[in-house]
C-alpha cells in the first residue's frame, strides 16, 4: 500500500482499520480523516501475539523517527466517519469498543482500564501536545 508523504515537522492524525471478515480490500489507512490506500490482508488480530511496538518493530528501531501524542486501538474496524468525527476529540477512556488508550502525558498506561500498560523501552521522551493541534511541540525530540 502506497500512501502519501509525509512532511517531517507537521502533525498528522493517523488512522488504519481491519476488518478481516470486510470483502475486498479490508486494511485502510486514513491520514487526517482521508483514506489514502486500501489493500486487501489476511489473517486475525490477536492480543495475545507478543508486544505491540509503536514507531517501530523489535528488530528495526530507528531512533528519532516518530513522535507520537496518543494510540487509540479499538475491537473493531472503526468507519470514516466515525475516524473523522473522534480525531480530534478527547476520550473519557470508556468508549464502547475502546481496547486500549495511551494518552502519552507523562504516562505509558491504558487508560482504557483494560490494563494493557506499555514501557518506554530506550530513550523515548514525553513532550506536550494538544489534541487537533496542526504543528507538533517545539520540544518534539530529535535525539532519541
Amino acid at each position: 500500500m502506497n500512501g502519501p508523504v509525509l512532511d517531517p515537522g507537521k502533525w498528522y492524525h493517523l488512522a488504519a482499520t481491519y476488518d478481516s471478515q470486510a470483502e475486498g480490500d479490508n486494511l485502510i489507512l486514513y491520514v487526517n480523516g482521508i483514506n489514502v490506500g486500501s489493500v486487501r490482508a489476511e489473517g486475525l488480530v490477536r492480543a495475545d501475539r507478543g508486544p505491540l511496538y509503536l514507531g517501530g518493530s523489535n528488530d528495526v528501531r530507528k531512533p528519532g523517527s516518530v513522535t507520537l501524542d496518543e494510540v487509540r486501538i479499538w475491537d473493531h474496524a472503526r468507519t470514516e466517519s466515525e475516524i473523522v468525527s473522534y480525531m480530534n476529540q478527547a476520550l473519557a477512556g470508556a468508549e464502547t469498543g475502546l481496547a486500549a488508550w495511551y494518552p502519552l502525558d507523562e504516562t505509558t498506561r491504558d487508560l482504557s482500564g483494560n490494563g494493557h500498560h506499555g514501557v518506554l523501552l530506550y530513550k523515548e521522551r514525553f513532550v506536550s501536545g494538544k489534541l487537533g493541534s496542526p504543528e507538533p511541540p517545539a520540544q518534539a525530540p530529535s535525539d532519541l
